[in-house]
């Protein structure tokens, strides 16, 4: 990880959004990019000055913004850049993300109690389906103690693997486990979730930074309580069609999620981690199960 974009509008809970951007930078070794974007698209003052004089403003209120929040211990290895863009915020942020190719989007959530409560017609979910590096979502309530366990949901597709890969060097970063589970609904065969579970647990056999559950009922109560119990503070997902976000936005459950679980919420994106030599390993193992 080598670029993470912080976007904010300065809200209340701006500087507690701000404490995992900077932490994540600092275990990275990431440059961390600050970024507020202000008017609408063709957004003119009286003067082509004033919007400079605007943009000046806005970076002196982030300069401010960093120095009064940025750990003391973290000033000398974090380097801090500052962007400001004239347009709608979502617009502005992938913009940014495209133009820096970052490699992380930190977004805090205001006005919901939780990242995934305030996704629908928000910035967020804009941003969210068409950015293509990973996102976390910091929901309104979060307060930053460190990254100790980070819970992963899988679907045991291929796409799977990358992920967890992905995972695993925060895992490292961290020293922090990865609980990988799978809520198991009612439609689904009971010996092919516990066959496809095995298939996971053989391809990362030895791995002593993972480990992999298995429980049964309503995805949004499981989930909550396999988060609680095994104190995570980092819920992990991959957004595409069949995983738990599209089971989110699919279901009536969005307000039920949105009441239940108050955890930061990373999204990692569709294929973004496929390989020829993962499907081959993949391949190998699950031949050899089935």
């Amino acid at each position: 990880m080598k670029k993470i974009l912080f976007p904010t509008e300065f809200s209340d809970h701006a500087s507690e959004a701000f404490k995992f951007a900077q932490d994540l930078a600092y275990f990275f070794k990431a440059d961390l990019i600050v970024m507020h974007a202000f008017g609408k698209p063709g957004y003119r003052m009286n003067t082509p000055l004033s919007i400079e004089a605007r943009e000046e403003k806005v970076i002196e209120k982030m300069v401010a913004f960093v120095t009064d929040h940025l750990n003391e211990d973290y000033q000398e290895d974090i380097q801090v850049n500052y962007i400001t863009k004239v347009g709608y915020p979502a617009e502005a942020i992938l913009k940014v993300a495209m133009e820096e190719d970052v490699d992380l989007i930190i977004m805090g959530m205001t006005g919901k109690t939780n990242a995934i409560g305030n996704l629908m017609g928000s910035v967020a979910l804009k941003v969210l389906n068409k950015a293509e590096s990973p996102i976390l979502l910091i929901p309104a309530t979060a307060k930053f103690i460190g990254i100790d366990n980070i819970v992963y949901t899988t679907n045991f597709e291929f796409r799977d693997l990358g992920a967890i890969n992905y995972l695993r060097k925060w895992a490292e970063v961290y020293n922090a486990p990865v609980h990988c589970l799978h809520v198991t609904g009612a439609a689904e065969n009971g010996l092919t979730v516990m066959k496809r579970m095995n298939i996971l647990k053989t391809t990362y056999k030895g791995k002593t930074d993972l480990h992999f559950d298995l429980v049964e009922g309503d995805f949004r109560t499981e989930i909550e309580k396999f988060a609680t119990q095994k104190k995570a503070d980092i819920v992990a997902m991959m957004a595409h069609k069949g995983n738990l976000i599209s089971r989110i936005m699919n279901n009536s459950s969005v307000d039920g999620v949105a009441r239940r679980i108050s955890l930061p919420l990373l999204v990692l994106k569709d294929d973004a981690y496929e390989s020829e030599k993962d499907l081959e390993e993949w391949l190998e193992v699950v031949n050899s199960i089935a």
